[in-house]
């Protein structure tokens, strides 16, 4: 004889309930995903924009190619963060989703007079990620927002929200996270940065010219306060204190030479009684990849030397007028040698704080060889 199971009538009024816990979800094209928030400030009133793509824009056709469809932009005025979200907010059309949030960009402006307010309104929501990226820019932030990619690819293939895709071949300027720069900014020695983001319309076109992001710079802080804006040209030195410098080419057109330098190593040695003396030594290798007059190796390394030493003082003066460590060369001094020196001493540096020796090395000079 053959026994039946009886399962209970409660337990299988707890198993219905249980089944019905997805109904309540919401589907992922009926949402509105922030990829980026921006600050402004106009009329003394801060300005949230936010970048939002509907899963059209991630997502793929089945075997064909990605789907471009458009950005959509929000924005929101306020007497405070809060109330220009609430303005948003309150607009909106379709449930906001801020757990994909990849980017931060803040104007210049906001930089001067808010800065302090989005870092604590940030620092107090869950809802930005600390690997976020963060810009600043002087132009609108709609039209960086609204920037293209090649071949109709969607928004998330550009620089604004895949940096290290985009720039780790061809930049020395450094890719900040959010919590990197957080962790620097609030450091009373060395100096924080965040990558000055620009609309670049002379390159490329397709149909017609794109309009592009493009990097030309580095916002600077120092001591939790704004220094300025630093150009490509400004921050030459930089390069050979960055460990992420990946490639660089560098000519020397009154010899007719060009060489191509692969990952430069920048060591610092401390020294000094009275006051921190930094004495860095950077060791190049490079290529030869043009050598018009057929000069000695000896002679083009020597000449290689003098430059790299110049863009090394050059940057580090400029932004002594500032009174800013732009190579962060105190931040050991301050971790491992505070007792010797006190903050002021550390932060006070003078062109004779940095000595500085060049050695390259040109292993390899293809057809140029003598």
């Amino acid at each position: 004889m053959v026994r039946r199971s009886i399962i209970p009538l409660p337990l299988i009024l707890l198993l219905c309930c249980l089944l019905t816990g997805c109904l309540g979800s919401k589907e992922i094209q009926d949402q509105a995903y922030i990829t980026s928030i921006g600050f402004d400030v106009e009329d003394e009133q801060i300005i949230v924009y936010f970048q939002a793509l509907s899963f059209a824009n991630i997502a793929k056709k089945e075997g064909g190619e990605p789907t471009a469809a458009p950005i959509l932009i929000g924005r929101g005025k306020g007497s405070s963060i809060e109330e220009a979200f609430n303005h948003i907010e309150q607009t909106t059309a379709v449930p906001l989703h801020y757990g994909q949030i990849n980017t931060l960009v803040i104007s210049e402006k906001a930089m001067e007079k808010w800065l302090n307010t989005i870092l604590d309104f940030m620092g107090r929501n869950s809802f930005l990620r600390y690997t976020t990226w963060t810009y600043g820019t002087n132009e609108s932030i709609q039209d960086i927002f609204e920037a293209e990619s090649f071949f109709g690819q969607p928004p998330l293939y550009t620089l604004l929200l895949r940096p290290i895709t985009v720039m780790k071949e061809n930049s020395f300027l450094p890719i900040v996270p959010f919590h990197d720069f957080i962790g620097d900014f609030y450091e009373p020695v060395g100096a924080s940065y965040i990558p000055s983001i620009y609309i670049n319309e002379e390159h490329w076109q397709e149909d017609k010219e794109k309009k592009l992001t493009a990097i030309d710079g580095l916002y600077v802080f120092s001591e939790e306060k704004f220094k300025g804006k630093f150009t490509k040209d400004d921050l030459e030195g930089l390069k050979w204190f960055n460990p992420e410098t990946n490639k660089i080419y560098i000519p020397l057109k009154e010899l007719k030479v060009s060489v191509q330098i692969v990952k430069p190593e920048a060591k610092i040695k401390l020294k000094g009684k009275n006051k921190p003396v930094y004495n860095v030594e950077i060791d190049v290798e490079s290529t030869l990849d043009q050598n018009v007059e057929g000069l000695e190796v000896k002679t083009i390394e020597k000449q290689l030397e003098k430059k790299i030493k110049k863009q090394v003082m050059n940057t580090y003066e400029k932004a002594l007028e500032k009174k800013i460590d732009i190579y962060n060369l105190t931040r050991n001094t301050y971790r491992f040698h505070h007792k010797r020196w006190d903050v002021g001493t550390i932060n006070d540096l003078s062109k004779e704080s940095l000595k500085v020796k060049v050695n390259v090395f040109i292993p390899h000079t293809g057809d140029y060889k003598k």
